[in-house]
């Protein structure tokens, strides 16, 4: 299963990289990155430089994001397929290739209508196409941009004899700061505009755990933790390890279109979770 592993993460990334730089019309090619240089000069004056390094790196930043998210899917797919019995295995395989040829040609289809837009066109697109009047899609881009830079800017100052950051965990995620400045309702609808989760899913309650005690089960979405929406698994990770030991918490989850609320005591949950959209995410233990 090893071998069939690596053959399927390599291919389907590399369908994913190739079909994202394909030609109009085309069959997807081999990948030929854009060169760093094309953004970059060297004789330009320094803000117009930290400008584009700004600019580079956030680029950067959200192509590893698909680039990850299309990787951890694989690994759900590979344990859902080295778990399975004999009798079943032949067809989750032609079921996992059926998904990733249609999940290809989607991608192939969203590069070929943004084809000649630079990254910050793309995203422009797809937060107007998710409902964002282009204006405010603007702002929300430049905020975080400007989020981002900071971030580098404290890393440098720090690296450099200064003070050290006193953000840390999410407050040191440029996605959390530009959550507590939208609000969690235009948050949400910008994940969702960038084909990001805005769920997370319990995918299996470890036995004799806090979350086995209190009722959690496979398939529950949880929608908070202690009052605070949850988004995704970083979130629910840093707010179970940050609670005070002997206190209780609240966490609302949605079971069969029913919300509920079960206490837990603060602390690790035990539970399997991954963002609620099918095969998006490997397993995550918290």
């Amino acid at each position: 299963m090893l071998k069939l592993a690596i053959a399927l993460i390599a291919g389907a990334a590399g369908g994913f990289l190739a079909g994202t730089l394909a030609a109009p019309g085309s069959a997807p090619a081999a990948p030929t990155p854009e060169p760093v240089a094309a953004y970059f000069d060297e004789s330009a004056p320094v803000d117009e430089r930290l400008a584009a390094l700004e600019r580079i790196v956030g680029e950067e930043r959200n192509a590893r994001l698909v680039l990850e998210e299309q990787i951890m899917l694989l690994l759900e797919e590979i344990d859902r397929i080295d778990s399975a019995g004999p009798d079943v295995l032949s067809s989750q395989i032609s079921e996992f290739q059926a998904i990733q040829e249609r999940r290809q040609a989607a991608v192939a289809r969203r590069a070929n209508e943004t084809r000649g837009l630079s990254a910050r066109e793309r995203q422009l697109a797809a937060l107007t196409a998710g409902g964002f009047p282009p204006d405010r899609a603007n702002q929300i881009l430049d905020r975080l941009s400007a989020l981002q830079f900071e971030l580098m800017q404290e890393g440098y100052e720090a690296r450099n004899g200064g003070a050290m950051p006193s953000r840390t965990g999410l407050e040191a995620n440029p996605d959390w700061r530009l959550r507590q400045e939208l609000g969690d309702a235009e948050y949400e609808q910008y994940l969702d505009a960038m084909g990001r989760p805005t769920e997370i899913a319990v995918q299996e309650v470890m036995a004799s755990s806090p979350a086995s005690r209190a009722g959690l089960a496979s398939g529950d979405v949880i929608v908070s933790y202690n009052g605070t929406r949850i988004f995704n698994s970083a979130e629910l990770r840093s707010f179970a390890m940050s609670g005070s030991p002997g206190t209780d918490v609240v966490v609302e989850i949605l079971r069969d279109g029913n919300t509920m609320q079960l206490t837990l005591p603060a602390g690790p949950m035990g539970i399997q979770m991954g963002p609620n959209r099918a095969g998006r995410s490997r397993t995550i233990r918290n």
